[in-house]
């Protein structure tokens, strides 16, 4: 028997699990069976039923009750009038039920600010824009219309001139304009990026393990000999674990869009094999696209269906769009991107992977193992 705590409750799984649709669809309807007694449940513990029975016949909203006549003449209790199941027949409705109306009506009054233009991408992310305060969303439309009449500026991000807008505001938020946009990348210049490498094998001569410099720098390195395998990883913890002395490979910090400064290093194009290990989300997958346009014969690792399906446990929603068109993934990376929306649009992040399974895996990948 399911009493009102706990109707409410399974309300707010049901409310979080299916927020994009409830933020555009105010008839959304939901119900949940009650689980009502049987007679035998009656004849055992009638005190309990009768406290059910009373609940939901005292009870005034949110939702409707269905109710339904019991003949428990068997067990000597004749007809009993007996809850049987709660519906709501509207998004604010359940909403109310699951008692977060408040959340529910500031989100609704978000999305209306960020445009309804925007709408239909805008529920697909909603975990980017749920925090930005109200004055915030309202800049959000102007913003993305400056980089649809601005595409390819060249500029930095504090150089962007929409009115109101400060600075520091496009750098933090320049994924959901990612998004909104349905592009990769907004066309400005980040200054010099800075490159990071872990050089893992000591006869590559450069007296240091670890080197952050600017692009240009890097791209004077290795002029003729270099380097036969480059790693690249998408994020930093990963990164720093990187200390196997690996002969002839160098490892590269791929950090987010950054790969794409990476086209200008002459060393990189001479090496015999480039591997890529991102996070299996939207966004790992767009990066390693955007990789492989610069260097075609790029691999993956550890981004297969086979990947996919044994770390699915490990995942948590992922708010980046696995939607966008990437022709340049292999059919098993493209399996892959599938693979996350079926276990329900998860991201798994490559330092959920246990360190000693992902560096076996390298080995092997690496050719470094029988």
């Amino acid at each position: 028997m399911r009493f009102p705590d706990d109707v409410s409750q399974r309300a707010g799984v049901h409310f979080r699990s299916r927020l994009p649709k409830l933020l555009t669809d105010d008839a959304y309807a939901w119900s949940l069976p009650l689980q009502p007694p049987t007679a035998a449940t009656a004849s055992r513990d009638f005190d309990t039923v009768q406290e059910f029975i009373r609940t939901w016949q005292a009870w005034r909203g949110p939702g409707s009750i269905t109710v339904e006549e019991k003949h428990w003449h068997r067990v000597g209790l004749g007809v009993q009038p007996v809850p049987t199941r709660i519906s709501t027949s509207t998004s604010a409705e359940l909403a109310e039920l699951a008692g977060t109306t408040g959340v529910f009506s500031e989100l609704q009054h978000k999305l209306a600010l960020l445009g309804v233009e925007h709408t239909e991408r805008a529920v697909e992310v909603v975990p980017l824009w749920r925090d930005l305060p109200v004055e915030e969303c309202t800049w959000v439309p102007r913003v993305v219309d400056w980089f649809r009449q601005h595409p390819g500026s060249g500029l930095r991000p504090r150089a962007v001139a929409v009115a109101g807008v400060h600075g520091k505001w496009l750098e933090r938020n320049a994924r959901l304009v990612r998004h909104l946009l349905g592009v990769e990348d907004l066309g400005l210049v980040t200054g010099d990026h800075l490159v990071r490498l872990r050089i893992l094998d000591p006869s590559l001569g450069t007296g240091v393990t670890d080197i952050s410099t600017p692009v240009a720098e890097a791209a004077t390195m290795w002029p003729t000999a270099g380097p036969r395998i480059a790693l690249i990883v998408e994020n930093k913890e990963t990164f720093l674990s990187l200390s196997t002395a690996w002969p002839g490979t160098v490892a590269v910090w791929g950090a987010g869009y950054a790969v794409g400064s990476l086209d200008r290093l002459p060393w990189l194009h001479r090496c015999d094999r480039l591997v890529y290990w991102g996070d299996l989300d939207a966004e790992g997958f767009a990066i390693l696209h955007r990789l492989r346009s610069s260097f075609a014969t790029v691999e993956s690792v550890m981004m297969s269906p086979a990947d996919v399906n044994r770390w699915a446990h490990l995942g948590v929603p992922d708010p980046g769009d696995p939607t966008t068109v990437l022709p340049l993934l292999t059919p098993s990376e493209s399996d892959a991107r599938r693979a996350l929306l079926t276990e329900g649009k998860i991201r798994i992040e490559q330092e959920r992977i246990p360190w000693d399974t992902a560096h076996r895996t390298l080995d092997e990948v690496l050719g470094l193992t029988d």
